[in-house]
């Protein structure tokens, strides 16, 4: 399990909505009510593609590189895709794609997936 909510951003760097993606699940993080962490997996093998992606990592974030294979198991064909997981790492709500108001969907979806 998580020691709380935690969405995972699986996020390919060649795709152009992969870094206003990280911004809008910061944004949604100092705004949420309901604290969650963040799990970027990162489709790609390059550790300096993935630094330059997250940046700097903050408190309750994670970098994982190599993601490939989670891709491959999940059948995940669409970036970003976020899964959405309870303390005891169930997957609760997904969210395929970009949204101009991903901010607030990622807000409503961490709130309701414990």
């Amino acid at each position: 399990g998580f020691a709380q909510r935690t969405v995972i951003a699986v996020l390919d760097p060649a795709v152009a909505s992969a870094e206003q993606t990280v911004r809008d699940l910061r944004l949604a993080a100092d705004s949420s009510p309901v604290p969650f962490s963040i799990i970027f997996a990162v489709a790609d093998n390059d550790a300096d593609k993935v630094r330059t992606l997250t940046g700097t990592l903050r408190d309750g974030e994670t970098a994982l590189s190599s993601a490939r294979s989670l891709v491959r198991d999940c059948g995940i064909s669409v970036f970003p895709t976020l899964l959405f997981c309870n303390t005891k790492g169930i997957v609760k709500e997904i969210q395929l794609g970009t949204n101009n108001n991903l901010p607030d969907i990622v807000i409503q979806k961490t709130t309701i997936c414990d």
